[in-house]
């Protein structure tokens, strides 16, 4: 039996064990086992009591590793609570957890290049999926001279906040309204869940990189297109889904489609946050299990990727970083918006900074003067917060709940035949 479990502090003398068993594999057709690169996919029995403390075991997963508790993750509420473990080989593992309905979502990029993903899916339950390094697509980009269709500015004295991030070592938040498209919902039973670990991740990220900002959540909603192969022809269509990015952000500062399949792991606007044009796509195996959910915002940001392939004309310091290795024979790692290149092949959890190391490689994750995008961030991150006011980040997106119609009734007449059903049965085995 292969097992994840979770250890109590050293007071208590058991495990809570969070099981895996691969005599119960999932078929390939089970929703959330489709994702390309996948190589394993089965049923998790999971505990989350100890949430927040002790260690997680895998005692005989990919790399056997023991993660160990390291963080709270923000933002801190009573509906979702996402923590990071730290391994031996100091993998980041980021989970999160909705006490109210008990699912979890998990990721850890393993050092192996391997990617490790807990998720909920409907009626299969919790699934452990195993899957290989992504097949690198470039994480497409448009130039930070687009002109949005809004018009020049949509924030109020962006110079000035600009000014307010330069000088001031406030915090600040702001938030996403996210799109799924039809078959991204068909193979995620849980999208709120799964854009908590998009959340998650991300913060985590900036957190990593001395990042003074944290993501929320504003709400969520189905976007009214289909999946387009070409990036760039997926991108405008979403851009231009309801007329104009104000109408497409709502009062959110950010917002994100997430899809399951096209022709880049992600799209993004470049240095787009004066107009309102903060919007990107994000392909569901590339969002968390390759950051690029934070790498597309980053690009709204202001940040490129690493030198050899952008010249950041906006902000020169503004590119990703390759981090320099131990010895020619270790593992080469590249930060969040950095493209893989010989060496580099490792993407992790950071975004450029010349004062923060590499706690792997004890090397530094930037260049002071060429790679520090979260100075970037930092600098943006008020004016970034001022695009949407927050106002209709409401469970329906600022709509009003459509009225119930009759097919909503005979579901629900369905479901009660089924409980019925159940309860009749019971009596029944007891009786006999």
């Amino acid at each position: 039996m292969l097992r994840l479990c979770l250890l109590l502090p050293p007071a208590a003398a058991f495990w809570l064990p969070i099981t895996i068993r691969p005599e119960k594999e999932i078929p390939d057709v089970a929703v959330c086992c489709q994702e390309s690169g996948l190589q394993s996919c089965t049923q998790a029995q999971i505990n989350p009591e100890d949430l927040g403390g002790g260690q997680i075991v895998i005692p005989n997963g990919p790399d056997g590793q023991i993660f160990t508790f390291n963080n709270a993750i923000p933002p801190f509420n009573i509906n979702t609570k996402s923590f990071n473990y730290i391994s031996e080989l100091e993998e980041s593992l980021v989970i999160v957890y909705n006490p109210s309905n008990g699912n979890m979502h998990a990721h850890c990029k393993l050092a192996s290049g391997n990617s490790i993903k807990l998720e909920y899916c409907g009626i299969e339950g919790h699934v452990w999926k195993l899957l290989g390094s992504p097949i690198i697509q470039d994480e497409g980009e448009l130039d930070h001279g687009l002109l949005e269709p809004d018009g020049p500015n949509v924030v109020a004295d962006f110079n000035g906040l600009v000014e307010k991030g330069k000088a001031s070592d406030d915090p600040a938040s702001y938030s996403v309204k996210f799109y799924y498209t039809k078959a991204f919902k068909a193979a995620t039973p849980d999208i709120e869940g799964f854009t908590d670990l998009c959340i998650a991740e991300t913060n985590q990220g900036y957190i990593n990189s001395g990042i003074k900002v944290t993501v929320l959540r504003c709400c969520i909603e189905e976007a009214t297109i289909d999946e387009i192969q070409n990036a760039y022809d997926f991108y405008y269509a979403f851009r231009d889904m309801k007329g104009s990015t104000t109408k497409l952000r709502g009062t959110a500062d950010q917002t994100t489609l997430l899809s399951m399949s096209f022709g880049a792991g992600g799209i993004g606007a470049v240095n787009s946050i004066s107009r309102g044009g903060t919007v990107t796509i994000a392909q569901k195996n590339y969002a968390v299990g390759y950051f690029t959910f934070g790498h597309e915002i980053g690009h709204n940001f202001g940040c490129l990727h690493d030198p050899a392939n952008s010249n950041n004309i906006a902000y020169p310091d503004g590119h990703g970083h390759l981090i320099e290795r131990i010895d020619i024979d270790s593992v080469g790692y590249r930060t969040v918006l950095a493209y893989s290149a010989e060496g580099h092949s490792q993407r992790v959890n950071h975004y450029s900074n010349p004062d923060v190391m590499f706690s792997t490689t004890q090397t530094s994750t930037g260049v002071e003067g060429l790679s520090n995008n979260a100075r970037v961030i930092m600098i943006n991150r008020f004016a970034m917060e001022a695009v949407g006011d927050e106002s209709e980040c409401t469970a329906t997106c600022g709509q009003e709940s459509p009225p119930t119609t009759m097919l909503t009734l005979l579901e629900l007449m369905g479901e009660l035949f089924e409980l019925l059903y159940e309860i009749f049965v019971t009596i029944i085995i007891i009786i006999s």
